[in-house]
């Protein structure tokens, strides 16, 4: 059975924690997807996940997995995901909403990807770690550059 926000969820949820450990969450999903480590990123959701990515929803870890796969398994030199601007609300036990902006840039040997879009994600903290429950990503502007040097 998933982890879902029910107020059976035994937690410490003061303001700070929330903050520190939905942050935590953000960032660990960042570098899972810009190191395409499927375990690291599995780790991070209930066993219900949700994704929304514009009007294509998906239920559950396998789908997850694969709405990412072909990132994962595009010939990208690297990626580099920044999230900001987040802000986080308490709904409930357990529970929380990050609204964030994101920035994901995408190298290749021919050009230069960035992409500009928002996050809303729900949180719950399962044996004291914040898992996405339901993860939308929006993209709203794309920038094509020139490739990059490698420094």
């Amino acid at each position: 059975m998933g982890r879902y926000c029910t107020s059976e969820i035994n937690c410490d949820t003061n303001s700070s924690n929330v903050a520190v450990g939905t942050k935590q969450t953000l960032a660990r999903y960042a570098l899972a997807v810009d190191a395409t480590d499927v375990e690291a990123l599995v780790e991070l959701l209930v066993e219900g996940v949700r994704l929304t990515r514009g009007s294509d929803e998906s239920e559950g870890i396998d789908a997850f997995v694969e709405a990412y796969r072909p990132f994962f398994e595009s010939k990208l030199l690297g990626s580099r995901h920044m999230i900001t601007n987040m802000i986080i609300d308490e709904t409930g036990p357990g529970c929380a909403t990050v609204r964030s902006r994101f920035e994901a840039s995408m190298f290749a040997e021919t050009k230069t990807r960035r992409i500009i879009g928002s996050y809303i994600d729900d949180l719950v903290l399962s044996d004291g770690v914040w898992l996405f429950q339901h993860k939308r990503n929006y993209l709203e502007w794309e920038l094509q550059l020139p490739p990059v040097t490698r420094l």
